[in-house]
């Protein structure tokens, strides 16, 4: 593991500490920069900073860790020499929040194992079992009632719910790559065209062919807001009736987020899993064929009506 511990000692040289060497990174211009290993006493001259193999290949170091190494260097800006064009074209600004690898070593992979477990077992089977008694049960009328009386509870209890589900999405995400041997850098957040979006960095996943794992990655964010929805009905069916509405709050809102991460626009995480799957793309990027997504825009539109229309027949009128 690589530490980032040295100082940047100026715009075009960084050191970088680890066990058994020292990395030297002495920039040249935009596009050059040469290596120095001061124990193996390596120096290497290449041009360009996205041949990660032939750099690990070189050094003897492992893909990823040059690939995290380099993306670090990135988020410092070391390899980016932008102009004021290039600033002016830029629409988003990201705010790291937590490195997932601080919270899950590589040598206690067994919380991350039995996270895995547990949700890929039995939340999909708790979710289909309890939708059938959350339409035919839930009462929304009390929520209603106290949103009328306490709004700023109501609004304080929907806006940490809000947080936290996105949290724990991001968090899924996380646990499942490092499940698959996934480095992930960091969670953030995200302000693009004036909205927050959180995301999740993780190194070499656009690189990996087993589209299975990749979809489960995707997937895994969804898998939390289920969980999250599952455990506040729970909690709402067996407390009591002067407490029991507010747990709709939090089951709600990850049914939200559950059904905006699989809405069919663009960098969902339902879109991404359906283009490894459906969708066929052209060399230069250009999708061959829209029928699969427009296909999917529409059962997806119609599912979410139906959704509506049974949630508004079967919930009960009493208060």
């Amino acid at each position: 593991m690589i530490n980032m511990n040295c100082p940047k000692l100026d715009s075009n040289i960084v050191f970088l500490e680890h066990s058994d060497y020292i990395l030297t990174f002495n920039r040249f211009s935009k596009d050059s920069f040469r290596i120095t290993v001061e124990d193996y006493n390596i120096i290497r001259h290449m041009n360009g900073t996205n041949n990660i193999c032939t750099i690990s290949e070189m050094l003897n170091l492992d893909e990823s860790t040059v690939e995290k190494t380099l993306c670090r260097f990135k988020q410092l800006n070391f390899f980016n020499d932008t102009d004021d064009t290039d600033k002016g074209k830029r629409i988003s600004k990201k705010f790291a929040l937590l490195d997932p690898s601080k919270l899950f070593q590589k040598d206690s992979k067994k919380l991350v194992v039995i996270f895995n477990t547990i949700t890929i077992s039995f939340t999909l089977a708790l979710f289909f079992a309890l939708t059938f008694f959350m339409i035919k049960k839930v009462n929304i009328y009390p929520l209603l009632y106290m949103a009328k009386k306490t709004p700023m509870l109501l609004i304080t209890i929907a806006i940490v719910s809000f947080v936290c589900s996105i949290f724990l999405h991001e968090m899924g995400h996380a646990i499942c790559a490092m499940r698959f041997g996934k480095d992930v850098v960091e969670i953030g957040v995200m302000l693009k065209h004036g909205i927050l979006f959180a995301y999740t960095t993780i190194l070499g996943l656009n690189n990996d062919n087993r589209i299975m794992s990749r979809a489960l990655i995707m997937a895994y964010g969804m898998y939390a807001n289920v969980f999250l929805a599952c455990i506040s009905y729970i909690f709402y069916t067996f407390s009591s009736k002067d407490i029991a509405h507010w747990f709709l709050v939090p089951m709600f809102v990850n049914i939200f987020l559950l059904l905006f991460n699989l809405s069919p626009t663009s960098n969902t995480d339902g879109r991404k899993v359906f283009d490894m799957f459906f969708l066929k793309v052209s060399k230069h990027n250009k999708i061959i064929s829209i029928v699969p997504l427009v296909i999917y825009k529409v059962i997806f539109i119609v599912l979410v009506f139906i959704l509506f229309l049974f949630f508004f027949k079967y919930t009960k009128a009493e208060l």
